[in-house]
């Protein structure tokens, strides 16, 4: 067979991969599904029980540049890491499932942090961009779609088992579905295209230097304004985004007097236009560039706030829940597609494991807001006007880093190996 019909054969298998694991990220999002029962079986207060949440994303802090180290440094068997992950998402949800002081479950939002790098932002979008030079945001996109569809099924299959056995089965069944998604992904997930003596998708159009390593270190990045403009406009997104998906279905339950099944299908709304949203901007950013895509998903999601904390009726609600399904990419489809762009791919795993310390960081610190205004308001519109800021500072910083932008070159050694190779 033809070394580009293999290329593409595994390239594109590998994206199948990162679908599946990625999908695990509705577990994320499923979260906020157990808030209410498990407060209404022990009498705690939501600022308390959201301090897990919160301790998920603080030792993220941790957990996402060590894992990026971890892939750049064994990449050859990075199919052994969902393999792990999976097996370890199941121990993780079997202790959730039979916490009954708050301390246990502090435990296991600790537990919790160490599967985020796996189906958040750092193993989907290193194994992707080493095997795609064009195409790579598609390929992104694609992959993240898996953020929606984990959202729609989690949502769907945890609430109903939530309704008719109680939130340890919805647990116990977190568990079982991520270690599904992850071990399936290890059987479609190629280790890097060199190991197979073979080279990127789309390396034919780019010239024969594409497949070298181009662009900055992770020691080099931190030197630029650019990486701490991006850093900060991460951390800020990640305030909105994941303040957003921890809140829609008890908002929506709260604020709008809806059901527990009304909200949960407003929310899988929600992540099927998130799904949509992730291929139409994957295009996008192919066509148009990242930077016009930042603007589009700004106006999206800051329009859809206004919708919603202004309104009451059902029809804002569906309107709104589009909106902002639209524009809720930043930490997926952006985060990936903008490191890869203005800092390469010689150290993209550290680079974005690093960058993935900014998203721990709002992790940790958005529910015990959204938790706080809540518990002095008896509202969510009160954290909705928050976000609505965050939108604004975290869009102004994003164009100001991609403005100082630092210029791409290839090292010096790489450059000469090529001249060498072509005569």
């Amino acid at each position: 067979m033809h070394s580009s019909s293999i290329t593409s054969r595994r390239a594109w298998r590998t994206v199948a991969g990162a679908f599946l694991i990625v999908t695990g990220s509705g577990q994320v999002a499923a979260l906020s599904l157990f808030y209410l029962p498990v407060t209404a079986d022990y009498g705690f207060d939501m600022t308390s029980l959201s301090v897990y949440v919160s301790l998920m994303g603080l030792f993220s802090i941790l957990t996402n540049p060590v894992s990026g180290k971890l892939l750049l440094k064994w990449q050859n068997h990075i199919r052994l890491f969902a393999v792990a992950a999976g097996f370890f998402s199941m121990i993780t949800y079997s202790w959730l499932a039979n916490c009954r002081h708050l301390w246990q479950f502090y435990i296991g939002g600790v537990m919790l942090s160490v599967l985020v790098p796996f189906v958040s932002g750092v193993y989907g979008p290193v194994v992707i961009t080493h095997w795609f030079v064009k195409k790579r945001s598609l390929a992104l996109s694609i992959s993240y779609i898996g953020v929606s569809a984990g959202s729609v099924l989690y949502a769907q299959i945890v609430r109903l088992l939530i309704d008719r056995m109680g939130w340890h089965a919805g647990y116990y069944t977190c568990g079982v579905m991520m270690m599904i998604f992850c071990l399936t992904a290890a059987l479609l997930i190629s280790e890097p295209p060199v190991r197979y003596g073979l080279k990127p998708y789309g390396w034919e159009k780019s010239g024969e230097n594409a497949t070298a390593k181009v662009g900055l270190t992770l020691q080099e990045a931190r030197k630029t304004s650019s990486f701490w403009l991006f850093f900060a406009a991460t951390f800020i997104a990640s305030l909105y985004v994941m303040g957003l998906q921890q809140s829609i279905v008890p908002m929506l339950q709260i604020d709008y007097k809806m059901t527990a099944a009304l909200a949960s299908t407003l929310m899988s709304l929600y992540s099927v236009t998130c799904a949509a949203a992730k291929i139409l901007m994957g295009i996008l950013c192919e066509k148009r560039g990242i930077r016009t895509v930042i603007v589009i998903i700004a106006v999206l999601m800051f329009s859809g706030l206004i919708l919603l904390v202004i309104s009451h009726s059902l029809t804002a609600a569906v309107i709104g829940m589009i909106l902002v399904g639209l524009g809720n990419i930043f930490t997926t489809v952006i985060q990936a597609s903008y490191t890869a762009d203005v800092f390469g791919n010689r150290e993209y795993s550290a680079i974005i494991g690093y960058i993935g310390l900014a998203m721990s960081i709002g992790v940790a610190v958005i529910p015990v807001i959204i938790g706080r205004l809540y518990d002095l308001s008896g509202s969510y519109r009160p954290a909705y006007f928050l976000l609505l800021t965050f939108v604004l500072v975290s869009t102004l910083l994003s164009l100001l880093s991609y403005r100082a932008r630092p210029r791409l070159e290839q090292p010096e050694q790489e450059v000469l190996s090529g001249k060498a190779a072509e005569q």
